[in-house]
């Protein structure tokens, strides 16, 4: 009687470590999930950034373009925060108009700069 109690109890111990590891597996994929979305945004937006400034567009232009508070244009540009899509393309519309360009979204998220001549 006492080793089918302990069989059992085994069991259940086993199937509740089973659970747990479950579970810490799934909040760990969530976590990585959203620390891939925020350094893809951060990239996305430096990269919105540089190619601004390549094109002569300073953050104070695309404030008043945008409606945008400049020291909020400036720390989402900088990564410093994420930004809704909404804010995103209405940033990415401001850098086509003032530049006179038409990047995509996918344009910015894949953007190289080009390498500094020697």
């Amino acid at each position: 009687m006492n080793e089918t109690l302990e069989k059992y109890r085994n069991r259940e111990s086993a199937e509740q470590n089973a659970e747990r590891l479950a579970r810490a597996e799934k909040a760990i994929g969530v976590a990585r999930s959203a620390i891939d979305s925020r350094i893809k945004s951060t990239v996305t937006m430096r990269n919105l950034a540089t190619l601004a400034k390549e094109h002569g567009v300073t953050q104070s232009a695309i404030a008043k373009h945008t409606g945008i508070a400049q020291t909020s244009v400036s720390a989402t540009l900088n990564g410093k925060n994420s930004p809704q899509l909404d804010r995103v393309y209405r940033l990415l519309d401001a850098v086509n108009v003032l530049a006179g360009q038409s990047y995509t979204l996918h344009d910015v998220e894949t953007y190289l700069r080009p390498p500094i001549a020697q």
